[in-house]
């Protein structure tokens, strides 16, 4: 493995017809291997969006770059052939791992840019959070659920990754309590993410701290995701359900369907399931941009389809392309008496 603050140049293929293509890290100070090439996950700090890595190791650049993308067809191709549909983007990284620990779900790592001090809470592959130097998240998901719940005085955040979202409600006056079960989410929220201090913290099994918490809240956040999407048993539209009349019978739910790996998050089903439980939902997906994740709001009663953008011009640039391209589907509900089972 390359030390870990040795510049790399991240070269990107991007396709103007789709989403982004390939990336390729090359350690400009490894001069003395020869050139290799090995496929691995990674994420585009600048793009704000997950790739797939081509990682090369030599002095410089081979005269062709290896790319194999089955859905877009493309092939080995000269660099000097390069050129639209394609373009090449380079640009020069420095990434610095603060922190690697053994969490419940894997190995997180804490990374940095160096430019600009952004960060990312890595589980394994998969990004949990990002968030710029003043801790605001560079998510486009993130910035719409915090629309969706903006005006709650006390909010439930079940996952809390390194507490991007939590930071942006707390400052904006909301009691938020957030219930992880990693045991190393909270310090590395605190320490590295300026988690705001009036966020409550709770290390705890989701379901057993919602079985026996008296409190109940004006909304409440699901944002427990790992490599392949929502986790168990959040999965379950009995499940959210339960959690919505538990804990905010009169207020909305919001969770984030992540998707990775190209794996479906099974949106437009989940919302239909909800549905035929007589719940109202709304599933909002972003046209534009290369963030895969949905964003599910969900109601006893009442509409769903509210989304409302506000301050766009204060937002990050990949959050104002996911806000402005949002669409929605809300299914039918189901009539009275009537459970439907989709």
């Amino acid at each position: 493995m390359p030390d870990r603050q040795i510049p790399r140049v991240h070269l990107k293929l991007i396709c103007r017809r789709g989403r982004g293509a390939f990336a390729g890290e090359i350690p400009v100070a490894q001069r003395d291997k020869p050139a290799r090439i090995r496929h691995q996950p990674g994420f585009d700090l600048r793009q704000q969006a997950p790739t797939t890595d081509f990682v090369i190791w030599g002095p410089r650049l081979p005269e062709k770059l290896q790319v194999a993308d089955y859905k877009l067809g493309l092939s080995p191709c000269p660099r000097s052939q390069l050129q639209s549909p394609l373009s090449l983007r380079v640009s020069t990284l420095i990434m610095i791992e603060l922190a690697r620990r053994e969490g419940a779900f894997g190995t997180i790592r804490i990374l940095e840019q160096t430019a600009d001090k952004a960060r990312i809470y890595m589980i394994g592959d998969t990004a949990q959070t990002m968030v710029n130097r003043d801790g605001v998240s560079l998510s486009g998901y993130v910035h719409a659920i915090e629309l969706l719940v903006r005006g709650a005085e006390t909010l439930l955040m079940i996952g809390g990754g390194g507490g991007g979202l939590a930071t942006m409600l707390a400052r904006a006056g909301t009691s938020v309590t957030v219930v992880d079960v990693d045991p190393e989410a909270e310090d590395l929220a605190r320490r590295y993410f300026w988690l705001d201090p009036n966020v409550r913290w709770v290390t705890a099994d989701a379901i057993r701290f919602v079985e026996t918490e008296r409190q109940q809240f004006d909304a409440v956040v699901v944002d427990a995701c790992d490599g392949f999407g929502i986790v168990k048993p959040f999965d379950d539209p009995e499940t959210l359900a339960w959690l919505l009349d538990r804990t905010c019978p009169a207020g909305p739910l919001v969770v984030n369907l992540a998707r990775n790996d190209d794996l479906p998050t099974h949106g437009k089903r989940r919302a239909r399931q909800l549905a035929g439980r007589g719940l109202s939902a709304t599933l909002y997906s972003a046209r534009e941009g290369d963030e895969g994740n949905e964003v599910l709001h969900v109601r006893r009663t009442g509409r769903t389809r509210t989304l409302v953008v506000a301050d766009l011009d204060q937002r990050p640039p990949n959050a104002q392309i996911f806000l402005t391209s949002l669409q929605a589907f809300t299914p039918r509900l189901a009539k009275p008496g009537f459970n439907r089972q989709v």
